[in-house]
């Protein structure tokens, strides 16, 4: 397979790493207490590296990769408990957790730009789709503290990004196989850190068993296959090496079942000799729990928000308020909202979209009625074969440059209703389940809507693609600097924070 980018990319992401860096690690120490969910995920990190056994309604990969992530950097674990948002971390070294959080923040940005570029969106149009993920405040927020959601936001890139290169490559080579395998363990990645990044696999899945606009024709069965079992070997088996981590008593006892309490050292039902249930009736204990604790997560939340508060940013969350310093009449605050001016650009390119899309097919079942009969195209099987096959498959880059060839309309359209249905898939559950749920929910969606609002920048005019990349980063760049001290916790007066609550839902 030909190389997929070319010398500019590689400057561009470079350039795009820096800027993410800058923007995540800045001021990554303050505030020095315990901010928000960091209580839960700080403490199941101490967990792991004490090795006690605790529970959690999400599955394993980014505690595993946060507890060891960060010991590698140097956290110990310690008797610190994390039992009180607002709580100084004292003499805790906390910062090697955000570290990683931040780490995974960083590495999407230039990975987005690089999905961009196979999805064959231009340099300018794929640098402005990472520029709306580099600042877009709620996205660099979430990077910033002990938490998942960077890590989820990853690894859904990340399996995007997979199985486009294995849709570009020919089938039956050894190249096909690897990327079978890469896509898979990517595909359930983004499964192993919380289950909403199931959107994206499942997306990847139906592309790949129907042969839908990026292949000519489905994969095999044997490849769906491969692929399947590298995804859900992933998951189950960092299932086994957390039940190897943690095999002492922790806080999480009482939600399993006493024969496998039997087996956790320091447990006040320890028996060394207990035989335990088996790893994968612990295994299906486990998910089966998990799925009836999501399933039941249902109460009321002061910052709970629905999916379509989402798409207008009309609810935020207050992660942490604290006059800094006290006695000095201002206020640090972290306060989760998307960038106002990336929210509003995917909304109307969503909507743009939907709009082109009805347009498109009025005109061509219009035009397909006032045909002759004579005109009309009969249904050889040369014809069917053309239709079944994308208009413009990302097949290779134009031989030299690294660089895709420019689509055609129908492939835009094709392209764009894949990345609409990536956004939809990802709201859908939270539109279908009565589960409570946060702001935060809406990132893997969004990836999606930036990724279409680029592309349909990406159909004007050459100059004029050029003008409106430049005036929309500027717009965005503009919001975040503005709303940068709710990401940053930078103490302002009580009048400049309530300047910049837009909404009447930001209280």
């Amino acid at each position: 397979m030909a190389s997929l980018v070319g010398p500019g990319d590689r400057i561009a992401e470079r350039v795009l790493f820096v800027l993410a860096f800058v923007t995540r690690f800045f001021h990554l120490a303050e505030p020095a207490q315990i901010v928000f969910d960091e209580i839960h995920f700080a403490g199941f990190s101490n967990s792991i590296l004490k090795r006690e056994f605790f529970w959690d309604i999400h599955p394993v990969l980014g505690k595993l990769v946060l507890a060891f992530g960060s010991w590698l950097l140097g956290y110990k674990p310690s008797d610190y408990t994390f039992s009180e948002i607002g709580k100084d971390y004292g003499d805790v070294r906390y910062l090697p957790l955000r570290e990683v959080s931040a780490f995974f923040g960083v590495l999407t940005v230039p990975l987005l730009y690089r999905t961009a570029r196979v999805l064959g969106l231009s340099n300018s149009v794929s640098l402005l789709a990472a520029m709306l993920l580099c600042w877009d405040t709620m996205h660099v927020t979430e990077s910033r503290l002990i938490l998942m959601d960077s890590q989820v936001l990853f690894t859904c890139v990340l399996a995007l990004y997979t199985a486009l290169c294995l849709w570009r490559t020919p089938p039956r080579t050894t190249k096909r196989y690897v990327w079978l395998v890469i896509a898979g363990l990517a595909s359930g990645a983004s499964i192993s850190v919380k289950w909403t990044g199931l959107a994206t696999p499942g997306l990847i899945a139906i592309v790949s068993f129907f042969g839908l606009h990026f292949l000519v024709e489905p994969l095999s069965l044997l490849e769906c296959g491969i692929a399947g079992a590298s995804g859900l070997g992933l998951y189950a088996a960092l299932f086994w090496l957390h039940l190897k981590v943690l095999i002492k008593s922790g806080p999480g006892d009482a939600f399993m079942p006493m024969e496998f309490q039997r087996t956790l050292i320091d447990s006040q039902y320890y028996d060394a000799a207990a035989p335990g249930m088996g790893f994968w009736r612990t295994f299906a204990e486990i998910n089966r729990v998990m799925f009836t604790s999501n399933r039941d997560i249902v109460d009321d939340h002061n910052w709970a928000s629905k999916w379509w508060q989402w798409v207008i940013n009309a609810r935020g969350i207050l992660y942490y308020t604290q006059e800094s310093p006290p006695g000095s009449g201002l206020f640090a605050q972290i306060y989760l909202i998307g960038n106002p001016f990336v929210i509003l650009m995917v909304l109307v390119a969503n909507t743009l979209f939907v709009g082109w899309l009805l347009y498109s097919l009025r005109y061509s079942v219009s035009q397909s009625e006032r045909a002759p009969a004579s005109d009309k195209p009969t249904a050889t099987a040369d014809t069917k074969a053309k239709l079944a096959a994308p208009a413009a498959r990302p097949s290779a880059p134009s031989a030299g440059t690294g660089y895709m060839p420019a689509p055609t309309e129908r492939s835009v359209v094709a392209t764009g209703v894949f990345l609409l249905f990536g956004w939809l898939t990802s709201l859908l559950p939270f539109v279908l389940v009565d589960r409570t749920s946060f702001l935060y929910h809406y990132l893997p969606a969004l990836m999606y809507g930036q990724l279409l609002a680029a592309l349909l920048v990406d159909q004007l005019p050459r100059r004029l693609r050029y003008l409106v990349c430049c005036l929309i980063m500027c717009a965005v760049l503009t919001a975040y600097v503005y709303w940068a001290p709710w990401v940053y916790a930078l103490p302002r007066t009580s009048d400049w924070h309530q300047s910049r609550r837009w909404m009447s839902r930001w209280d």
